[in-house]
């Protein structure tokens, strides 16, 4: 769900800095509904509501180990003492009598310990004589017992409005009985591309042409940012379809991305486009490079945003503006990209004098933050794992200076 504003902004803001224009694409973002889904199909979703504990873990006090439950008091200030073996408790099975004194009762991992036993011994510490064992003495009281509640206690809350339901949610949330979840439901991207020069990816280059490459990479960017990609045929060269294909978009999809068409030739269509059918535009172009030309528009209570049509300039618009939105969205608590400070592995010869510079690089953790930085367009992008980012301004950087580096996924430590 998007909220729009009424009436179309006359003073249409252009060139903004980016911390401005996440600021507008973000005020214009609502969470989207909840539904209930079972379990299994709530990995990697969001919580919609807070959840807690409705039974304590573990339910009982429990074995840490496989081997013999005692009452700690038979053992004190004797170097080993021999018990009588009362029974055998696997997991699985509740105690049906209390250990009696001058007794142990051999348990297995997680087994219930008996009543009045307080203390386990390692069956590998333990010398058992037919009916009998020989245990070490002096013993003291929950050695090896992990106690009732001790990992989550009756009414905790395990989970909170907002969390990303990972592999350890899933355990905590299976434990508790929980069969069904309450998620945010997942925001459908549309996405449109541009230009009559675009070929399928199956097909054979011809002279002027290239492949869609771009569809095919934000559709994948979506589905990483944790939307739900709602691909469109490429639009032509052609104002009224590309007006009619945005509307259309609109009617099915939670927000509508295109790449291409926003800088200022005669053929950049979208950008046309969406001045005449938008109630209000946002903002056209941001001080970053790559990326410059993107525009932020709102139809009715669709947020539309056009990205550069470039491929390296598509995705770092993405990463900064579009993954925030989904972030949103989808109801989680963190909208933004990670950042940390890093140090570079390599010169970059390169002044930024007028806008925020992204270069794609890989980060890397071993002891404190390093960032090798990529080259090329598309043979960039291959293996990143973040952005570094150099303010305007800047002149030329040496290797092992520190510049902000934006955490895209998951990074390795060395």
């Amino acid at each position: 769900m998007i909220l729009g504003f009424g009436g179309r902004d006359a003073a249409m803001r252009k060139m903004l800095p980016l911390g401005e224009a996440q600021e507008l694409v973000l005020s214009r973002v609502a969470l989207m509904g909840a539904e209930k889904l079972p379990l299994g199909q709530a990995f990697g979703r969001v919580s919609a509501t807070p959840v807690f504990a409705r039974d304590a873990l573990p339910p009982f006090d429990c074995s840490a180990m496989d081997g013999y439950a005692l009452r700690s008091d038979d053992s004190a200030g004797r170097a080993e003492v021999t018990l009588r073996v009362q029974g055998e408790l696997p997991a699985g099975q509740a105690p049906k009598e209390a250990l009696k004194p001058g007794c142990c009762m051999m348990v297995m991992t997680g087994a219930p310990v008996p009543e009045g036993a307080d203390v386990v011994v390692p069956r590998e510490k333990v010398r058992r004589e037919g009916s009998q064992v020989v245990i070490p003495g002096d013993l003291r009281a929950g050695t090896n017992v992990i106690k009732a509640g001790s990992d989550i206690q009756r009414g905790r809350q395990i989970l909170d409005r907002g969390d990303v339901i990972g592999v350890g949610e899933v355990a905590l949330l299976a434990a508790q009985g929980e069969a069904d979840v309450e998620v945010y439901q997942v925001p459908t991207v549309a996405v449109l591309t541009t230009g009559d020069e675009l070929l399928d990816v199956a097909e054979p280059l011809a002279p002027g042409k290239i492949r869609n490459s771009n569809g095919h990479m934000i559709a994948a960017a979506i589905e990483e940012a944790g939307g739900r990609p709602l691909p469109f045929p490429p639009l032509p060269d052609d104002l009224e379809k590309t007006k009619e294909a945005l509307v259309r978009a609109a009617e099915v999809a939670d927000l509508v991305l295109s790449t291409g068409g926003v800088s200022v030739g005669d053929y950049d269509l979208v950008r046309r486009a969406l001045f005449e059918i938008a109630d209000e535009v946002l903002f056209w172009r941001v001080r970053i490079k790559p990326g410059m030309p993107v525009v932020a528009a709102v139809r009715g209570k669709t947020l539309y945003l056009g990205l550069s049509g470039k491929p390296g300039g598509a995705l770092v618009n993405f990463y900064l503006l579009v993954a925030p939105v989904i972030a949103k969205l989808s109801g989680r608590k963190n909208h933004l990209v990670p950042t940390v400070k890093a140090a570079l592995e390599s010169d970059f010869p390169k002044p930024s004098p007028e806008r925020t510079r992204y270069l794609w690089a890989r980060a890397y953790y071993n002891g404190s933050w390093r960032v090798v930085l990529s080259g090329g367009e598309l043979a960039a992008m291959r293996g990143y794992n973040a952005l570094v980012e150099i303010p305007w301004g800047s002149g030329p950087l040496a290797a092992g200076e520190i510049v902000n580096t934006l955490l895209l996924k998951g990074v390795v430590q060395t």
